[in-house]
């Protein structure tokens, strides 16, 4: 995904779109809400969702931060249709940092406002203050892309006894542990479950 990110935005940038490239893995609603605080034209995203591994790919959003309409979709793939390959060649990192048509992005663009802006959205925070040092959580990215903001976001939420399923904490595009890395299938749950029991969680 690293890789296919990169290209896509050199890709951009080769064409004469400044692209803003994160500085690391990042999960989807990260970039949906990028793509507005910054106030972007479009987003792409590239990642695989809940599914299998082979269905990593490119997804594209659009000024609102929401994925792509299938009117909007066709579109684009009628656009892309007309291209030829050579029209689509990257330009050199170098270069387009020099040209200002490439820029990192990260925790002082994005995250730490995208933290403030989740906190905001708690229905009752000051049970969160009273009860959220006890209550005991297990959590799974499940291979994904939202250990690290989804751990931030709780901690500064106050919840103090966040246990991650070792297994599952770093990100491995092959998925291992997991059918799919879909949090709606039980499933996916099965490293999860016996943690919680043995930590005497309350919630996975």
């Amino acid at each position: 995904s690293d890789v296919f990110a990169r290209e896509t935005a050199l890709v951009l940038a080769a064409r004469g779109v400044k692209a803003l490239l994160f500085d690391s893995l990042r999960p989807v609603p990260v970039l949906s809400f990028a793509v507005r605080h910054l106030k972007a034209a479009a987003g792409v995203v590239i990642t695989a969702s809940h599914n299998p591994p082979e269905y990593n790919g490119f997804k594209a959003y659009g000024p609102d931060g929401a994925q792509l309409s299938p009117e909007a979709a066709q579109g684009v793939t009628r656009r892309m249709a007309a291209l030829r390959f050579d029209q689509c060649r990257p330009l050199d990192e170098t270069e387009a940092l020099g040209k200002g048509l490439l820029a990192y992005i990260g925790e002082r663009e994005v995250d730490a406002d995208y933290t403030r802006m989740v906190l905001s959205l708690q229905v009752r925070p000051d049970i969160v203050r009273r009860l959220g040092p006890e209550l005991k959580i297990v959590y799974t990215p499940l291979h994904g892309s939202g250990n690290l903001p989804v751990r931030r976001v709780l901690k500064e939420a106050g919840f103090g006894q966040v246990t991650v399923v070792p297994e599952q904490e770093k990100p491995d595009p092959a998925f291992p542990t997991v059918k799919a890395p879909n949090p709606e299938d039980p499933d996916a749950f099965t490293l999860a479950i016996p943690l919680a029991e043995k930590a005497g969680a309350t919630v996975i």
